[in-house]
């Protein structure tokens, strides 16, 4: 636990003394309700959106962040220390059923979902859009099903094709992610309703992803964010997980 607090003025700093307060507090409360949230190392992106929307009321922010993790999460951290291989999976196929052109640049050049996917889902598509807009993104990923975020996260590519299929390199489409700022909210948006409505039940994430809401439950944290492990970390390989993971259907 020690260790995980060091570590996070590293890996995010944030120079407000409030807001830093507010973020370091609301990880350990995480961690020590959950202690398996000390080595997921994109814990400090995806929460500190919500610190700062939350940060005046940590008992809020808290139950947010672990509605979300324990609803939209537990299959995100089936690999750990690795992306969750199997969602990103899932994203490749769906993408492949609804741009296919696209798909098929991204495996010419060695793109994976661990790049244009991954990121946009553990920064809670953060990076990408202003406050405003960001909110009116997740006025609809809390309004639908879990699997509508991954959704999402196709269908921004789908939006932005014409400047990412341009793109030749890995680092390329990094920077275009953390560094572009995505005005049209509305049509992906209304991209993602058309993919959950139009993707055949084969492909789509229900299998792996749940569509049942849990909340907590009143009073008490009982219900603890504990994914299973596909693989324990010490007979996990990257070299075996990549192979069946990134079997993509075209």
């Amino acid at each position: 636990m020690e260790n995980f607090q060091t570590d996070i003025d590293q890996q995010y700093p944030v120079p407000s003394g409030v807001l830093r307060r507010a973020f370091h507090r609301t990880l350990s409360l995480l961690a020590n309700w959950s202690p398996l949230l000390a080595e997921v190392t994109f814990l400090p992106y995806l929460v500190f959106p919500f610190v700062k929307l939350f940060h005046s009321n940590l008992l809020v922010c808290f139950e947010v962040v672990a509605t979300f993790l324990c609803n939209w999460c537990e299959n995100w951290c089936c690999f750990l220390p690795y992306p969750p291989i199997n969602v990103l999976n899932v994203a490749e196929n769906v993408l492949a059923y609804h741009d296919r052109d696209l798909l098929l640049h991204y495996v010419k050049h060695g793109i994976t979902g661990e790049v244009y996917i991954w990121p946009l889902l553990y920064t809670v598509f953060s990076e990408i859009v202003e406050k405003d807009q960001w909110l009116q993104l997740w006025d609809h990923i809390f309004s639908n099903p879990p699997c509508f975020m991954l959704y999402l996260s196709v269908a921004l590519n789908i939006v932005a094709r014409k400047r990412l299929i341009v793109l030749t390199h890995s680092d390329q489409i990094k920077d275009f992610f953390e560094n572009e700022n995505l005005y049209q909210v509305n049509t992906m948006i209304q991209k993602a309703y058309y993919i959950q409505q139009n993707t055949p039940l084969d492909l789509t994430p229900e299998s792996i992803i749940p569509t049942e809401f849990l909340p907590l439950l009143k009073g008490n944290y009982s219900r603890i964010f504990n994914p299973k492990r596909s693989l324990s970390i010490q007979q996990m390989s990257r070299d075996t997980i990549l192979p069946t993971g990134y079997s993509i259907q075209l």
